[in-house]
């Protein structure tokens, strides 16, 4: 289930997005994956590869897109505080981590790029560093 919602579903929404965007000055595809796809954590070893894969589809689809008006970024997110959160898994205390709303600030900002600069990858890290 991970699988198709974390790799799958950005891939085929990409596919189809794509044709649009080529069509647009400046489009942008913003992929989200998570501080996990570069760390280990006990428990989370199918999230953290499907994450891992996002970030290499990203990278090799940034590379395949270099030199037309499509951008590819990956925002890499540490705990964040959401409903996702799995709390029967680990208890954690919300107030160290990151909000949704950091998050969306990030993608703004990659979104808001100039058309001189590529922002490939931003990590959004809680304060206190990860959980």
């Amino acid at each position: 289930m991970l699988w198709r919602i974390n790799v799958v579903a950005p891939m085929l929404l990409t596919q189809a997005a794509l044709p649009h965007l080529r069509g647009r000055r400046g489009g942008r595809i913003v992929n989200i994956s998570s501080h996990a796809a570069d760390e280990a954590f006990t428990g989370c070893g199918v999230y953290s590869a499907t994450k891992a894969a996002l970030e290499a589809w990203s990278r090799v689809l940034r590379e395949e897109l270099r030199g037309t008006n499509v951008r590819v970024g990956v925002i890499a997110a540490g705990a964040t505080d959401t409903e996702a959160w799995p709390e029967a898994a680990k208890p954690a205390d919300r107030s160290r981590m990151a909000r949704a709303e950091d998050v969306a600030q990030a993608i703004r900002f990659m979104l808001d790029a100039s058309a001189t600069a590529s922002i490939d990858r931003m990590v959004v890290m809680p304060p206190g560093g990860p959980l």
